[in-house]
């Protein structure tokens, strides 16, 4: 698992599908299919019903949605911390 694959699941999933998600992020398709296949396969898990007509997540899915989000937000407030400890020491 990677910050991107998060990235792209948390995307499709705010975005209500993989084609949006993949024109919001500037992204090919397949590239996110794959990325969020990836996943799946890792944990062993389906995150995303793929057989509803309409973009729907599976409970693990669910699960997965809200963790996802609370580590790229640890992740960008991090990443901002250590921008702004470096523009500190910069400027010191």
């Amino acid at each position: 698992m990677n910050i991107r694959q998060l990235e792209y699941f948390t995307g499709t999933v705010e975005q209500k599908g993989f084609t949006k998600a993949s024109e919001h992020l500037f992204v090919s398709q397949p590239s996110i299919s794959k990325a969020i296949c990836s996943l799946e396969n890792e944990f062993n898990v389906q995150l995303i019903n793929r057989k509803s007509s309409a973009f729907q997540l599976t409970p693990a899915g669910i699960i997965f949605y809200e963790s996802a989000k609370r580590i790229l937000d640890d992740y960008n407030k991090e990443i901002d911390n250590l921008h702004r400890l470096f523009l500190t020491e910069k400027g010191a």
